[in-house]
């Protein structure tokens, strides 16, 4: 059994697939542990109203972040031609600028307004940096998937990890200084400027013509690509949307307990599964569109992935599903039990959503935002009709959670067979 398990890793470390996986994921893990493990000390040095505003703040950047570029990013994978991938660079870049300039235009303009409204001084002075936070995040998003295009893994490893030392660095510096009201803000935007200039450094060190366009080609690509923006965004906006839902519907029927064992459950599990699915998905990304233009067979390489992904998330997730109360009171503190409890529900819905992870890009590469779209909204509805009747029929937190799970489970069970059918017979036109 053992000798079979270390084959298995043997064969695994030498595809190029997994070893592309395991650069990015690399960067990813020490990218967010890092800011992670400064917690307890961050907490001594600034007040909890500062974490309060810091955590709506990174809330609503999490929002702005899915129109920062219209989505465009994906693009960057598609083309065969790389004075497309050139063009659409720009292109994004130009959409990340004119998107922030226009969010600060409206935040100038409703600004007296939600002053008043939110009655929170330290979180209105912050709301002027969200336009410069989302300006930011773009270039990011834009230039790591250029560089994922250049198969440039490393490097996108080391612009992740940069973002979470400098993140850690500047944070704790500021606090020491005493900027106890807004070192957080100063900390976050310093290493969105640095790791952001630094993945467009890598850029240009790769591909010195990285920014020579023509600029007829950007109008042509922007409309091969519409679906992207119609589309894309609203899938991403819905899908925070519904993924949020449980935090404002438990906040208010069963109190900040039950939401606060939520998004605790949310963070300890989906946090390191997400980062193993999120590096998987990047180079699955990158491999079907060489399949597409390869012509072959993209059903058997998404088979493939899915048996992998199974076989990463079983043993994590099993042990959850029968340890789950039991760790948390013994790793946090007899106070997170029920936190345990509630991740058992959410156990097997956060199992299938690991394994769908990667595939989910296949609604892009494959040109079926539309479909996508449909999908989010009536798992949106299906959710709020899940958690009301949990609270109307129920009035009970596990079983309103339950329900949730449930059809969460079975709205990602008719995800994987649709994307394996339309892994069938893909649309190689959109890659052209």
């Amino acid at each position: 059994m053992v000798q079979h398990f270390r084959k298995k890793i043997r064969k695994a470390l030498q595809d190029p697939f997994w070893r592309n996986v395991g650069s990015l994921f690399s960067g990813t893990a020490i990218g967010q542990a890092l800011p992670i493990l400064i917690f307890p000390l961050l907490t001594r040095i600034y007040p909890k109203i500062i974490f309060d505003v810091y955590f709506i703040y990174s809330s609503i950047i999490l929002l702005t972040k899915i129109i920062s570029n219209l989505q465009y990013h994906y693009a960057l994978l598609l083309p065969k031609k790389e004075s497309d991938a050139r063009a659409l660079l720009a292109f994004n870049t130009f959409i990340s600028l004119g998107v922030s300039v226009l969010l600060f235009l409206i935040i100038l303009a409703i600004h007296p307004a939600v002053s008043k409204l939110i009655e929170n001084p330290n979180l209105a002075d912050w709301l002027y940096f969200v336009p410069i936070s989302t300006f930011l995040l773009g270039l990011f998003e834009t230039f790591m998937f250029y560089l994922n295009r250049l198969k440039k893994y490393r490097q996108i490893t080391y612009g992740r990890i940069s973002k979470g030392v400098v993140l850690v660095v500047t944070q704790s510096l500021f606090g020491f200084l005493g900027f106890t009201a807004d070192g957080l803000l100063y900390g976050l935007i310093i290493a969105q400027v640095i790791s952001a200039a630094l993945l467009i450094f890598y850029t240009m060190k790769n591909d010195p013509a990285c920014f020579v366009y023509a600029r007829g080609d950007i109008g042509r690509l922007a409309r091969r690509y519409k679906d992207m923006p119609l589309y894309d965004t609203l899938i991403s906006f819905l899908n925070n949307l519904s993924s949020q839902l449980p935090v404002f519907m438990l906040t208010r029927f069963f109190g900040a307990g039950a939401s606060g064992d939520f998004g605790m459950s949310n963070k300890i599990v989906n946090t390191p599964m997400g980062m193993v699915a999120n590096s998987v998905g990047q180079v699955f990304y990158r491999e079907t569109s060489d399949i597409m233009h390869g012509g072959r067979d993209l059903k058997a390489f998404v088979k493939k992935m899915y048996r992998n992904m199974f076989r990463i998330g079983l043993i994590p997730f099993a042990f959850l599903l029968f340890t789950a109360p039991w760790l948390f009171d013994l790793v946090l503190s007899d106070d997170y039990m029920s936190t345990g409890f509630m991740t058992q529900v959410l156990v097997p819905f956060y199992f299938i959503s690991f394994i769908n992870n990667p595939a989910t890009s296949l609604l892009t590469m494959l040109n079926k935002q539309k479909a996508g779209t449909l999908y989010q909204l009536a798992l949106l509805i299906g959710r709020m009709l899940a958690l009301g009747a949990g609270i109307l029929w129920f009035d009970h937190v596990l079983i309103t959670v339950g329900l949730f799970s449930l059809v969460s489970i079975g709205f990602n069970v008719f995800l994987y067979f649709y994307l394996l059918r339309i892994a069938t017979n893909p649309n190689t036109n959109y890659h052209i």
